[in-house]
């Protein structure tokens, strides 16, 4: 079978779901609508990250502070760097004890202001980890973690090649990142 029959069949199969209605409504590519919080491109299939008008929001407070970085829904990790971030923004504001409808400091809302305005639309990977040709392959699952004194975090990765590395594939699968706990 060849990929546009399958894809066809898939649709096919959506189509006729009372349950999900049309695929291509579903997944398209308006900002205004989110699967799982991830963009996904069914013409080249690659997932993006999407970015709603919530991001741009004015931020003078803790409350508002904190809704903009929690705003961002990451299920995979694509932006984990970029949130972890956000958070230690965050955990700033709460080692001076500021209250929720308080100020935050300039000195914490400049760089934060600065962070906000990102190039997050930028980031697309394939949704497929199986590159053609590489249907009998062997398999790694490589690992990486990274640990500081304000954070800590991991991205896993897969690659597959033939046994004479004629041809290789490596593709972001997952990643977290998380600030680490205030003392």
């Amino acid at each position: 079978e060849s990929e546009d029959d399958l894809k066809a069949e898939i649709e096919k199969a959506f189509n006729n779901s009372p349950q999900v209605g049309d695929l291509n409504a579903i997944l398209s590519e308006q900002t205004d609508e989110k699967i799982l919080g991830v963009g996904y491109d069914i013409d080249r299939d690659v997932l993006f990250v999407r970015i709603g008008k919530k991001l741009f929001r004015e931020v003078k407070t803790k409350r508002q502070l904190l809704s903009i970085i929690s705003c961002m829904y990451d299920p995979i990790g694509l932006c984990s760097p970029y949130i972890l971030k956000g958070r230690m923004f965050f955990q700033k504001v709460n080692e001076q004890k500021i209250a929720w409808s308080q100020a935050v400091p300039e000195e914490i809302l400049k760089p934060f202001l600065k962070w906000r305005m990102n190039h997050l639309k930028r980031i697309e990977i394939p949704r497929w980890t199986n590159m053609l040709g590489l249907k009998d392959a062997r398999t790694d699952l490589i690992i990486f973690t990274d640990a500081s004194l304000t954070g800590y975090g991991f991205v896993a990765y897969i690659r597959k090649y033939l046994s004479d590395e004629s041809k290789i594939s490596v593709n972001f699968l997952m990643g977290k990142g998380h600030v680490v706990p205030m003392s």
